[in-house]
């Protein structure tokens, strides 16, 4: 279970994460679970000549087709990737 803050509020995430040649965080419970039916988070880091480059992709399937898409759930998942 991961805690964090968005918006001023905090929230939870529970995830199921698969190593392999990349990182997939996979939403089973907590606050982006109430708004998405599915919520899958990418990471997949290339070495440059001085640190990483991350590539960042999000699979997620909303409830009603007029919901928003997880944008403002963009910045905990920069967040992690720069605390790394």
């Amino acid at each position: 279970m991961e805690y964090y803050n968005l918006d001023g509020e905090p929230e939870e995430f529970k995830e199921t994460v698969d190593f392999d040649d990349e990182v997939t965080f996979v939403g089973v419970g907590g606050h982006v679970m109430e708004e998405y039916k599915s919520y899958k988070a990418i990471l997949q880091a290339f070495e440059k000549d001085e640190g990483s480059l991350v590539n960042v992709t999000v699979e997620y399937e909303k409830f009603k087709e007029n919901d928003e898409p997880p944008k403002k759930y963009l910045n905990v998942l920069v967040h992690l990737v720069k605390d790394r």
